[in-house]
């Protein structure tokens, strides 16, 4: 099936255009061709510089391609489309090896976020801990005081009680299971 394009009032198609859309995740490739045109910048608090360049391969001989994959389906531009083709894409490298990354580097990917004024952040990651006062959590209710529209994953430990993972358990954030 494919992907229907709303539309705004005026009937045009809303393709993104104009919206600088954050991702705290692995990095991105940006070379590549269906996303090289949207992406425009970031961070990475793996290696601490300004390359979020998601890493090819790691221990074991594996490599992560979460953050391109999430980049695609949010902006890719090419022979692929995604749901916000004209979106400018900002990545903040806060996982590195296999997914790991810490609260703290997770938390500085948000302030940046906030510093750059990206209008939507998307972080498709989370912890195991069920709490809305976790540091992660309150820095996206902070994110969305700052006027940006927060979404995260709730995680992949449901559906008991209590199976919501943080950031997905922030009070102001748009929470995705």
């Amino acid at each position: 099936e494919s992907i229907r394009h709303k539309l705004d009032e005026n009937g045009a198609h809303l393709t993104g255009k104009g919206i600088k859309i954050g991702i705290i995740d692995t990095g991105i490739d940006y070379n590549h061709p269906d996303l090289a045109r949207n992406y425009k910048g970031g961070y990475d608090f793996v290696d601490r510089d300004d390359d979020p360049l998601e890493g090819t391969t790691i221990r074991g001989g594996q490599g992560t391609f979460h953050g391109t994959h999430v980049a695609g389906i949010i902006a890719a531009n090419g022979s692929a489309r995604g749901v916000a083709p004209d979106a400018d894409i900002y990545m903040y490298r806060a996982l590195g090896p296999a997914g790991q990354g810490s609260t703290e580097q997770i938390l500085a990917a948000i302030e940046r976020a906030i510093e750059d004024e990206v209008d939507v952040l998307n972080l498709s990651l989370g912890s195991s801990i069920n709490g809305p006062d976790w540091p992660t959590s309150k820095a996206l209710d902070k994110a969305v005081d700052a006027g940006i529209v927060a979404v995260t994953s709730n995680g992949n430990s449901g559906p008991s009680m209590w199976s919501v993972g943080s950031p997905g358990t922030a009070e102001k954030a748009i929470s995705v299971g």
